[in-house]
């Protein structure tokens, strides 16, 4: 987040078995940026994502609707799934009011859970 100023993040999704992380951020006016993020934390690749202005506005609308930041529902999904190590996790409406942070994570023994966390209240929604 560090990269681009006052922005939030969208979404994070594992390449490379964690070596290599794509992150989706939100700046304050609905412009998505993606960046490529190594394991030592390293930003390259960094790109704008050319959307319309009604993407625009639906990207504020999640950004603004959520109280729950990515770093609080990842340790949200983490309690949830405690021997699991989160490989996708992005914020998306479901419906006409969900609003949830929806993570897949996996077990060391490879075992996939889904995990919904209400972005608005905290409340892990689902586990499966």
């Amino acid at each position: 987040m560090d990269a681009v100023k006052d922005s939030k993040v969208l979404s994070v999704q594992s390449n490379n078995e964690g070596r290599v992380w794509e992150v989706q951020l939100a700046g304050p006016d609905g412009t998505e940026r993606l960046l490529e993020v190594d394991a030592s934390g390293k930003v390259s690749g960094a790109r704008v994502k050319d959307t319309g202005e009604g993407e625009k506005a639906r990207v504020m609308g999640l950004s603004k609707d959520a109280r729950l930041t990515f770093k609080d529902a990842a340790a949200k999904v983490s309690s949830a799934v405690p021997e699991g190590r989160i490989t996708h996790m992005s914020l998306d409406r479901y419906g006409d009011e969900a609003l949830v942070w929806d993570a897949d994570v996996l077990t060391s023994e490879g075992a996939w859970h889904g995990v919904k966390v209400d972005a608005r209240t905290g409340n892990v929604t689902r586990i499966g």
